[in-house]
């Protein structure tokens, strides 16, 4: 007998509560080590930070989404095989940071690229804990513990608050701030973990099982994700490559213009995915469509005012957040504010993909924008800073966004009446 579905309020509420308390957090360790940071020390932060998300998304892809998927086939899945996938995830990650670290260590290179294996291996000192908390976040939404997550998410904020300040007025470095992340994430995990039922269920899959029955899914997830992370989550390390940390760091800066959007989408990303998935297994095409729509008229209504009072007030807003100095450096910021609406709209398009197995079909459409954003980066001289990588984030998600509204109408559209979790691939 499956368990009773979740209040739908109840889940958008933990989702909000969530990315809430997350977004906070992040906000707040952005804008304080921006002010009171060594210019070149926060741009190595950011630089980290960067190489840590591009490592994340190995779990995204190969633990996070095909859990996600597997919630199309039954409403709780279990979490231990999917916490050894993780595990094996993790492994490989830091061992290709460590390398990375090691090579460039031994072989030299430019003085641009002379701070990168610092870099890599402060990335490598953040990744266990940074894992653990997002397979526990995730694994509380899978199994249905909403209650729990407002609860991890909580202490996540107070922990790294707190060592933001201590880090930010007694520290002023890189690795100090990297210490303090790891030991926010490792402590606010052991918080979810209490909440999780890790007790073997019945006809629960071991990691193996897994791996084999979700392969293609991580495979072409994974493939789709390497171009998204180029025009994406990579943009503050290129741009400190190309233009020094100091360029990296007023790019992160810049982009907490975004922050209420990017806080919006993950909370409904939390929730969304499920919910598209548990629609399409009992509502079929129909059943999607409708929950996508719903998706998309919540992240316009949520999103959309925010983005016409940061298109008339954005200088204000800048100044205001990160002080006089920085603000008069931000240049045209308001193009971030056309990334944002681009991220409103490509969400929904990921997750009906994403649910339909179409994985595919989402590597072609990012390889496609990570071509156009590397083509502005060559045409667009390194002088410009992190505006250059603001630009080619813009094209990159404008690129991706129309071929993605063209894909999935053709996945809606050839869509059988039945037998709608068939792999499709």
């Amino acid at each position: 007998m499956s368990a009773p579905a979740p209040r739908p309020r109840a889940t958008r509420i933990a989702g909000l509560a969530d990315q809430g308390a997350y977004a906070l957090a992040s906000f707040a360790q952005t804008a304080l080590y921006a002010r009171l940071l060594p210019p070149e020390e926060f741009g190595l932060f950011a630089m980290v930070l960067s190489t840590v998300l591009l490592a994340q998304m190995l779990q995204r892809c190969l633990v996070v989404l095909p859990m996600v998927v597997s919630l199309a086939d039954h409403d709780r899945a279990g979490v231990r095989g999917w916490l050894r996938v993780n595990t094996g995830v993790l492994a490989a990650a830091m061992a290709l940071l460590l390398l990375a670290a090691g090579a460039l260590q031994f072989l030299g290179g430019a003085a641009r690229a002379a701070a990168l294996p610092r870099v890599l291996g402060l990335a490598a000192l953040a990744l266990a804990p940074v894992f653990l908390y997002e397979f526990v976040r995730r694994a509380l939404y899978a199994e249905q513990q909403h209650q729990r997550v407002p609860l991890q998410s909580g202490a996540y904020l107070v922990l790294q608050l707190g060592g933001v300040f201590v880090v930010a007025l007694a520290f002023g470095t890189a690795l100090a701030g990297v210490l303090s992340l790891a030991l926010a994430n490792l402590a606010a995990a052991a918080v979810g973990a209490s909440g999780l039922d890790w007790r073997r269920r019945p006809q629960e899959m071991g990691a193996r099982g897994l791996v084999a029955r979700y392969r293609s899914d991580m495979s072409w997830s994974l493939a789709a994700a390497a171009p998204y992370a180029g025009y994406n989550t990579a943009m503050p390390l290129l741009v400190g490559l190309l233009s020094g940390p100091a360029a990296a760091g007023l790019f992160s800066a810049t982009r907490l213009l975004l922050a209420p959007i990017t806080t919006l989408i993950a909370a409904v990303d939390s929730v969304d995915k499920p919910k598209a998935a548990r629609s399409l297994r009992q509502g079929g095409g129909a059943g999607l469509r409708g929950a996508l729509l719903g998706t998309c008229r919540a992240l316009l209504l949520g999103g959309g005012p925010y983005l016409l009072l940061a298109a008339l007030l954005h200088t204000q807003l800048l100044a205001w957040v990160l002080g006089p100095t920085l603000a008069a450096k931000a240049g045209p910021a308001w193009l971030w504010l056309l990334v944002g609406l681009l991220m409103l709209f490509g969400q929904p398009l990921e997750t009906g993909l994403l649910v339909l197995r179409r994985s595919r079909w989402s590597f072609w459409s990012r390889l496609a924008a990570l071509a156009a954003c590397a083509s502005v980066l060559w045409i667009l001289p390194p002088q410009l800073g992190h505006i250059a990588g603001v630009a080619a984030m813009l094209v990159g998600w404008l690129v991706s966004t129309g071929i993605a509204v063209v894909m999935l109408r053709r996945a809606l559209r050839d869509l059988p009446p039945s037998d709608c979790n068939a792999d499709r691939e």
